[in-house]
């Protein structure tokens, strides 16, 4: 499935087992939506690995699983990718292309 939780990609991490609030879109973008209603961060936890994020392009970097928190306004959920991913660099190039378009128009 293109909508994954996220035990599918970590087996071993005994917290990925318990998620309910955040899944892989696909095999290589984290996703954990805003859920509560004025809500402008959000808590993620992120296994063990280099995850850089999609809207600011901060690579958080540790051998570690962790929690972190990160800005989510409206129209930026929290979204990850491993670092050095072709699919997440991708997606953020054509986000910021998109946004250069709008802005001339």
């Amino acid at each position: 499935p293109v909508v994954r939780h996220m035990v599918l990609h970590y087996p071993r991490d005994p917290v990925a087992q318990t998620l309910q609030t955040q899944f892989m879109l696909g095999s290589e973008l984290l996703v954990a939506p805003v859920l509560q209603a004025g809500e402008r961060t959000k808590k993620v936890y992120l296994p063990a690995g280099n995850w850089t994020h999609l809207w600011s392009d901060q690579t958080d970097k540790s051998q570690e699983a962790r929690w972190v928190t990160v800005a989510a306004p409206p129209g930026s959920p929290a979204v990850f990718y491993p670092e050095n991913s072709r699919v997440g660099s991708h997606l953020r190039k054509t986000l910021i292309n998109q946004a250069k378009i709008e802005l001339f128009n």
